[in-house]
């Protein structure tokens, strides 16, 4: 076997465990888990997991922090290929909708830790992450916004507020697709946000 070879099958192993790991986590929580059921779903024997992971935090923060890199990476993308501040706008909205559906059991458990209920984001050294996860979305929306009102697109509202009220709005839609909690049987549309928000934010005038 090649080092290449050797190296890609290592990484297909790791991230095997990885995938079981998100799968196991999302299903009982973080605190009822127990490596052996990871290992179970993985296929792999417990001791192999020790070989990747010192531990079930570690196993579960790198399985975090991979998935919204991942998320990230494509919202940025889709957000640079867009032309208009709408289209960007709507990217912003509609790639975690996306990545949600194919990703349900990864969405479970970034909205455990979105919220902090009964998760490991408890811990000082990992709220302090997952915030600068998030101030970086936040980074996203505020230029967006801010170059719109300069060139008076979007006419003159509290930027910070309407960047937080955006990404509450789209945490609202994550989490009405992987739970019973909504107030009718139709999920969120991504579009009819973005338009709401185009409706609402139009310079006085136009």
């Amino acid at each position: 076997m090649t080092m290449r070879a050797g190296t890609q099958l290592e990484l297909s192993k790791r991230e095997k465990i990885l995938d079981a790991a998100v799968a196991v986590f999302s299903d009982r929580g973080y605190r009822a888990t127990l490596v052996d059921e990871i290992a179970q779903e993985a296929g792999v024997a417990k001791g192999t997991i020790y070989l990747y992971f010192k531990s079930k935090e570690e196993m579960y923060l790198e399985a975090f922090r991979a998935n919204v890199e991942k998320l990230r990476e494509q919202t940025v993308q889709r957000m640079e290929e867009a032309r208009s501040t709408w289209d960007k706008i709507k990217a912003f909205v509609s790639v975690p909708a996306e990545f949600g559906e194919t990703n349900k059991n990864f969405l479970r458990i970034y909205l455990t830790e979105f919220t902090g209920v009964g998760s490991i984001g408890e811990r000082a050294p990992w709220a302090e992450e997952l915030k600068g996860i998030l101030r970086r979305d936040s980074d996203l929306l505020r230029e967006v916004f801010r170059k719109a009102i300069e060139t008076g697109e979007v006419r003159e509202v509290p930027v910070e507020q309407l960047v937080t009220m955006l990404q509450y709005t789209v945490g609202g839609m994550m989490i009405s697709r992987v739970t019973d909690i909504r107030l009718s049987d139709d999920n969120l549309d991504p579009e009819m946000i973005v338009d709401l928000f185009r409706q609402w934010l139009r310079p006085v005038g136009t």
